[in-house]
């Protein structure tokens, strides 16, 4: 249960697919249908968000910022091989 365990204080790690992720970011972000369309959410890169009293977002960030980290064979961290 996220909402119980977040008004307890504690932290919540959340993995999920990529669609449940942009549903979660559509609703914490208030996001329209067509900008959530829009919006490029990194595979792989942990999205953290800062919560207020009533659990609204005040801000959030990725945990690494641009540029990635390069590994191996030149691809970077987060980057489909598609």
């Amino acid at each position: 249960a996220i909402v119980p365990a977040i008004r307890k204080g504690q932290r919540v790690l959340i993995v999920t697919h990529g669609n449940t992720l942009r549903a979660l970011v559509k609703h914490l972000d208030h996001l329209s249908r067509t900008d959530i369309l829009d919006l490029n959410i990194p595979t792989g890169i942990p999205l953290i968000y800062q919560l207020d009293e009533n659990l609204s977002a005040i801000s959030h960030q990725y945990l690494f910022q641009r540029p990635f980290p390069m590994v191996g064979s030149g691809s970077m961290i987060g980057q489909d091989n598609v």
